[in-house]
């Protein structure tokens, strides 16, 4: 089943609800890594094995989220760029509030960080994806124009410089730890050459052993490093957004989930509201913050489960605030985009129109 509707972060495409359900476990698994980050330092024993584990598997979320944005294509949208924005926007100040009434101190600078929170990088991942949406045009000329070879050859590039030397360095070259454009760009790509060449697993259970195969490796990795750190802890540089262990298993993950037929059409609602739970789900922990102290549980061998419970929860509650978001602020932004839209648009033909009449009387 296909339904013709725009993604969570703006790009046009056929919703199926393998990719849809995959979006959903990986915004869970993000929120469990962010839900964990609060006792990040201090767990050891069996919860330093379980802390490293959801580090070495969620941290592949987000590329996940770039290679479905690669392989289903993302187009560029001025009406879908401003939109983005408001609601961006709407969260930011939303959290700020919500910062105000637990307690905490807001500043100068986080009011302006909220108003211009794509610009100010508040959510890194935002940010990049609207560079990349605002640049989609060219793109998108990258995996059109070349040859099966050379843009074998252009991801191969990418990959040594920005994520097998970084992954072996421990140092990046932009500084960014991979939460940057060209990283993002280099798995978008991957997204449209899986797309472009139609590239699918074969031996579905020789995949799934080899992702065990890399999870454990890099498992082993992060945590015999924190057992040389001292124990207490999670260090994990392996997981990293640049890691090659990650970007290879969210590639792996990615192409599993391509096989599965699934059509839900509760799976695809849900799915819906994923932009709106990563834009909140850092306000809705400080409140669950102020109810329940999880370095409580630092050393309970459920902690896995309270991490669980809570992330879950998150989700519910995010989701529902976005769904009435988009049944009552979003019909106010529809037209609110649509006319800067125009205005955008109007102002950028105007400026073509001067350049290439200032290059004929030239």
């Amino acid at each position: 089943m296909r339904e013709k509707l725009m993604n969570a972060t703006g790009g046009g495409f056929y919703r199926e609800s393998n990719f849809e359900l995959l979006r959903i476990l990986c915004i869970i698994g993000i929120l469990m890594m962010h839900t964990f980050s609060s006792v990040y330092s201090t767990v050891s024993g069996f919860n330093l094995v379980y802390g490293t584990f959801i580090n070495s598997i969620c941290n592949t979320g987000v590329s996940i989220f770039i290679l479905i944005s690669g392989y289903f294509g993302i187009k560029p949208n001025i009406k879908k760029i401003i939109s983005i924005e408001m609601t961006t926007i709407f969260y930011a100040l939303l959290s700020l509030a919500v910062q105000y009434f637990v307690g905490q101190k807001i500043s100068v600078k986080d009011v302006f960080h909220s108003c211009f929170p794509v610009s100010s990088k508040m959510y890194w991942y935002i940010t990049v994806y609207m560079l990349m949406m605002i640049f989609a045009d060219y793109i998108n000329i990258l995996p059109e124009k070349l040859d099966k070879k050379r843009f074998q050859r252009l991801i191969l590039t990418m990959l040594l410089v920005f994520s097998i030397l970084p992954s072996i360095l421990q140092i990046h070259v932009m500084n960014d730890s991979g939460k940057g454009v060209l990283n993002m760009l280099l798995i978008y790509l991957i997204g449209r050459y899986i797309r472009k060449y139609d590239l699918e697993i074969k031996d579905g259970y020789k995949s799934i052993v080899l992702a065990v195969l890399l999870l454990g490796i890099e498992f082993v990795l992060n945590y015999g490093l924190s057992m040389l750190k001292g124990g207490v802890g999670v260090y994990a540089p392996f997981a990293r957004d640049y890691s090659i262990f990650i970007v290879v298993l969210s590639v792996l993950i990615f192409l599993l989930m391509k096989k599965v037929k699934v059509s839900s059409v509760l799976i695809n609602v849900l799915a819906k509201n994923v932009i709106g739970v990563y834009l909140f789900e850092g306000a809705i922990r400080q409140i669950i913050g102020n109810r329940l102290d999880i370095n409580a549980y630092v050393d309970c061998w459920y902690l896995f489960v309270i991490i669980t419970i809570v992330s879950l929860i998150n989700f519910i509650i995010c989701s529902l605030i976005e769904l009435l978001r988009r049944n009552t602020i979003a019909h106010i932004e529809a037209p609110i985009a649509k006319f800067f839209a125009v205005l955008i648009k109007q102002a950028e033909d105007r400026a073509l129109h001067k350049v290439d009449g200032y290059k004929i009387n030239c």
